[in-house]
């Protein structure tokens, strides 16, 4: 089985086979005029390329991609590996969570890397990584699709993942679409230095924490003050245009943040307005009672994220 590209996304996007710098600057702007999210590769030789990685329209990170592995790359070096004449030149967008997940793999190292004949032959590494509580990032191929997702305390997660089938995603786990053809596992490291982990770990914090919390409000104030939370929540995210809402009380992030800090600070916001209308309408006591106790429901680990940030309950509640 050949070794797949990640970057390539097959078959979707734009592809230019005689590009050149002039086509880059102007596929450059329209990613940041659009507030897209993206990536551009420039195939620089047969096994070598940079990929440009955009989140909401912004330059988030750039990698050369060689012998199917990627490390960080600084574009003020893309001279050095190509002079801006006639190459191959891939530009495709998509939904802010596949960026977030394809930044996520970029930035983890492969670990490992199995063929299989065909999906049946994959349980036995998943009762594996159920086995050993195992933590990473890994991607699926075979001849129709390819996957990306996210692997917590063993599990794959459903809600951190996307599955690409022909030119459509969709944010979900790949099993049940398998074939019966041949697949590839490609599983990768964790890095709790990069920005791309540090936003996977404070995304799922603060839905975690958020989801208890609103669950616990909602049974005391009614489902009609849950859904007036909701429309507040949605009127203090439209001027910084953060993709967050709360839906069936859970947050619902689906913005490409591209630094922690940034995200910490929407995710404040967000919590302000939880804790002011939490005090108002059930009173200060009550309301710290909710998320105090909701925080210390959740994993240690998930407080450290949260900590970090102070996304604390003391921060929200007057």
């Amino acid at each position: 089985m050949n070794t797949p590209n990640l970057s390539l996304l097959p078959h979707i996007g734009v592809f230019e086979p005689q590009g050149a710098s002039m086509f880059l600057d102007a596929q450059q702007i329209r990613l940041r005029e659009n507030k897209a999210c993206g990536l551009i590769e420039i195939q620089a030789a047969p096994t070598q390329s940079i990929l440009q990685l955009f989140a909401q329209g912004v330059a988030a990170s750039a990698y050369l991609l060689e012998d199917g592995h990627s490390k960080p790359f600084q574009l003020i070096n893309l001279s050095t590996v190509w002079n801006g004449s006639s190459a191959p030149i891939h530009v495709v967008e998509f939904p802010p969570y596949v960026g977030r997940l394809l930044w996520l793999a970029l930035e983890s190292p492969i670990v490992e890397t199995l063929d299989f004949a065909d999906k049946t032959a994959l349980q036995e590494t998943l009762a594996r990584w159920q086995a050993e509580a195992f933590n990473g990032v890994a991607q699926i191929f075979d001849a129709q699709t390819q996957s990306v997702f996210v692997i917590k305390d063993g599990k794959p997660l459903m809600e951190e993942s996307f599955t690409l089938s022909g030119k459509n995603f969709s944010p979900a786990l790949p099993f049940d679409g398998l074939s019966d053809s041949p697949l590839r596992l490609l599983t990768r490291r964790l890095q709790p230095s990069s920005q791309a982990y540090q936003c996977l770990a404070l995304r799922l914090g603060v839905v975690d924490w958020s989801s208890h919390a609103l669950s616990r409000y909602e049974e005391l104030a009614g489902q009609r003050l849950t859904q007036m939370l909701q429309r507040n929540v949605q009127e203090i995210c439209q001027p910084s245009q953060w993709n967050l809402s709360i839906e069936n009380t859970r947050l619902r992030d689906e913005h490409f943040f591209s630094y922690a800090q940034t995200a910490g600070q929407a995710y404040r916001a967000v919590f302000m307005e939880v804790g002011a209308q939490m005090e108002q309408v059930v009173g200060g006591v009550l309301a710290q009672r909710i998320l105090t106790e909701t925080f210390n429901s959740v994993s240690q680990d998930t407080r450290a994220a949260l900590e970090l940030h102070r996304l604390i309950p003391a921060a929200f509640i007057g």
